[in-house]
């Protein structure tokens, strides 16, 4: 999920692989809608780095992680987002745990060593 919350209501959420996916891109669509979000976030189907390609590099105020589990894709996708962020802005991840996630916990660790845990298996690197 990448989001612009200093400049407005544009939030866009990133998707992907969903063959494989447990929920279903038209649920998850119809969620968005029936949320009341359907004017303020746009669903992008595509791998996260081809969609870390569609945004300018500064132009992102909080980028969230959640795809593959194993430390090259996790670095892969940290090096495709980590220019997209603006001063100040949130590198966050899902599924901290050294025990049923090491290789996310060790590439953001060699990756972001200022990376800090927060909320429950969550991590999080704030742009200097």
């Amino acid at each position: 999920m990448a989001a612009d919350l200093r400049g407005g209501a544009r939030k866009t959420i990133t998707a992907q692989r969903w063959r494989k996916a447990a929920v279903p891109l038209q649920a998850l669509h119809k969620n968005v809608i029936e949320c009341g979000y359907g004017d303020s976030i746009t669903l992008i189907i595509a791998d996260s780095v081809t969609a870390s390609g569609l945004f300018s590099d500064a132009s992102v105020d909080w980028i969230h992680l959640d795809a593959r589990h194993d430390y090259a894709s996790v670095k892969t996708d940290v090096q495709a987002w980590l220019p997209k962020l603006k001063r100040g802005g949130w590198l966050s991840g899902d599924d901290y745990d050294e025990i049923k996630w090491p290789e996310v916990v060790n590439a953001v660790r060699d990756l972001l060593p200022g990376a800090t845990a927060w909320s429950t298996q969550q991590w999080r690197w704030i742009v200097p």
